[in-house]
C-alpha cells in the first residue's frame, strides 16, 4: 500500500539531497534508464537499485492490477492465473505433459542446492512435484517460484568517469555495448500465449 516506496530507501542508497529518480516496472528498466542517462552526456555516474519486499504483502493481491480492468480484472487474472492460462496453452500445442513439466522442476531445485541462497531446493521427485498442492492449474507449487524478498545494486560509470576511480586491481568492469527492449500486447487475448514475440 506505499505509493512512494524509494522513501524507505533513498537514504540508504545515498541519495538524500542528490539527484535522484524512481521508475517502475523493474530493476532492469532502472538499469537501462541509468545507461541512456549516462549515454546523453548529462550523468556520468547512475546508481542503479531493485528490491523486492514482497514478504509485506500479498502479492497475488497487486498482481490483479497488471490485467485489463474491464474484462479481465472482475475475473481474478493476475501474474499466476496468468502463467497458468500460458502454460496450458504451451501444452496443448506442443503436446507436453505435466510430467515432463514437473522434470524441470526437479532439474532446477537439484541445481539450487548450488546455491546458498536459493529459497526451495533439494533432491525431489517427479512425484513429489505432481504431488504438491495446486496453486493455478497446470501450475504447482513446487513449480512455481516462493514469495521473495532481495535486492540488487549495481554502479554505472561513463568511461571518462571510470578512469577518475582508483579500481582494486581485481576488479573488471564489465562494458554494455549495447540495449533494447519492446513489449508484446497489453491485453491476454490478443496475444499468441505459447510463444514470447517481444523476446525474438
Amino acid at each position: 500500500g506505499r505509493s512512494i516506496s524509494n522513501v524507505f530507501t533513498a537514504e540508504y542508497a545515498g541519495a538524500f539531497l542528490k539527484e535522484e529518480s524512481k521508475v517502475e516496472d523493474d530493476g532492469a528498466f532502472a538499469a537501462l534508464y541509468a545507461f541512456m542517462r549516462i549515454a546523453s552526456g548529462a550523468f556520468d555516474t547512475a546508481l542503479v537499485y531493485g528490491y523486492s519486499k514482497a514478504s509485506d504483502s500479498s502479492p497475488q493481491h497487486y498482481a490483479g492490477m497488471i490485467a485489463d480492468p474491464f474484462y479481465l480484472r472482475p475475473l481474478g487474472v493476475e501474474a499466476l492465473t496468468a502463467a497458468a492460462l500460458q502454460a496450458q496453452c504451451y501444452f496443448e500445442k506442443y503436446r507436453v505433459s505435466e510430467e515432463q513439466a514437473a522434470q524441470i522442476s526437479v532439474r532446477n531445485r537439484r541445481f539450487a542446492m548450488a546455491n546458498p541462497h536459493a529459497q526451495i531446493k533439494g533432491e525431489y521427485t517427479i512425484e513429489d512435484v505432481m504431488n504438491s498442492p495446486v496453486s493455478a492449474s497446470p501450475i504447482k507449487r513446487l513449480d512455481a517460484s516462493p514469495v521473495t524478498d532481495g535486492c540488487c545494486a549495481m554502479l554505472l560509470a561513463s568511461d571518462d568517469a571510470l578512469k577518475r576511480f582508483d579500481l582494486p586491481s581485481t576488479w573488471i568492469p564489465a562494458w554494455i555495448r549495447g540495449v533494447g527492449w519492446c513489449t508484446d500486447s497489453y491485453y491476454l487475448g490478443l496475444r499468441d500465449l505459447t510463444a514470447i514475440r517481444s523476446a525474438h
